[in-house]
């Protein structure tokens, strides 16, 4: 069995644009899980076994997708960029697995509880003192695996899955809408096409080697 697991993500109170022209949090925290998954997801087909582990905040309530203003360039709030970045992990686990892509390799969706980790990020002074007090009652790195090892070495058989702290989440729930899924999927597309160097958006330091599926 293959598995990729995603985590990456790094938090700043303040709005920063990385040099292909998106805000920082976006890139990281959503666009770069999509292009790293469709981008190997040929290798990973080829398998016994292969699954996508996304450890993001499925299911959560907080927050909302701005759909007209994804890189929050209007009333940023680092907060508001971590969550929506969450809802948007969501959507990507629900395009993914979707019956018309035909894929072997399944996705999960997974939040193992608040682990004592790095926390790292640009914080300002009230973030940092609530970081502070995170990293005092968050759970330790042992004990914060374990879900993501049970995961690891017993994947779920269905296309898609999601967890929260041990605990399974309906797919019903409505951050797995499948509406809003194709509609992100979409307009991530158009964004990759309209950050090439053809465009007058800040380019791309090289063109993606990935090819983007329909």
């Amino acid at each position: 069995m293959d598995v990729l697991v995603l985590c990456a993500r790094y938090f700043r109170s303040y709005r920063t644009v990385t040099s292909e022209g998106f805000e920082h949090n976006f890139a990281l925290y959503y666009l770069s899980r999509f292009l790293l998954g469709y981008g190997l997801v040929d290798q990973m087909e080829k398998a016994d076994d292969p699954v996508i582990m996304n450890v993001a905040g499925p299911g959560v309530g907080a927050g909302s997708i701005q759909w007209d203003d994804l890189g929050m360039e209007h009333g940023y709030d680092g907060w508001s960029a971590m969550f929506q970045g969450g809802k948007l992990n969501d959507l990507l686990g629900v395009s993914f697995a979707a019956e018309h892509r035909g894929y072997r390799t399944r996705y999960v969706l997974l939040f193992p509880g608040g682990t004592r980790t790095g926390f790292a990020g640009e914080f300002d002074a009230p973030t940092a003192a609530y970081v502070a007090e995170m990293k005092r009652i968050a759970q330790p790195v042992e004990v914060g695996i374990v879900p993501i090892i049970a995961i690891v070495d017993t994947p779920p058989r269905e296309p898609l899955s999601a967890f929260a702290e041990g605990r399974r989440i309906s797919l019903l729930h409505p951050s797995f809408d499948k509406d809003a899924a194709a509609r992100l999927d979409a307009l991530t597309r158009e964004l990759l096409r309209s950050s090439s160097p053809r465009t007058s958006r800040p380019p791309l330091r090289r063109r993606s080697p990935y090819v983007m599926p329909d």
